[in-house]
């Protein structure tokens, strides 16, 4: 348990991040991540600055690889790892789509 919420948020951080636009405008994601555990969303997905995943190093993912759809993190059909307008598998990708953070675009 977290005593004290603000140790629990980016709250430590914000000198670190721009003042605006922190948060995306459309939601991105690591199939990788989703392909282990599906059960959630990384926080860190979200903030603009962060464009790689962390853990495997891949680019992160902002399209749907059934519909090619872009869509905010937060939807109103929003489920963890799946696509609010086709409901496929964000953990399924294009072989292009999967790429390391030191390919080029």
């Amino acid at each position: 348990p977290v005593s004290n919420l603000q140790e629990a948020t980016i709250f430590g951080w914000a000198h670190l991040f721009p003042k605006q636009r922190l948060l995306r405008r459309n939601h991105r994601w690591c199939p990788e991540c989703l392909k282990e555990d599906k059960k959630y969303d990384r926080l860190m997905w979200s903030l603009t600055p962060v464009t790689a995943c962390t853990i495997h190093g891949t680019k992160l993912v902002h399209a749907c690889h059934s519909c090619g759809g872009h869509f905010p993190p937060l939807h109103a059909r929003s489920r963890p790892g799946i696509c609010p307008k086709c409901d496929a598998h964000l953990s399924d990708v294009l072989p292009l789509q999967l790429r390391t953070a030191n390919t080029e675009e």
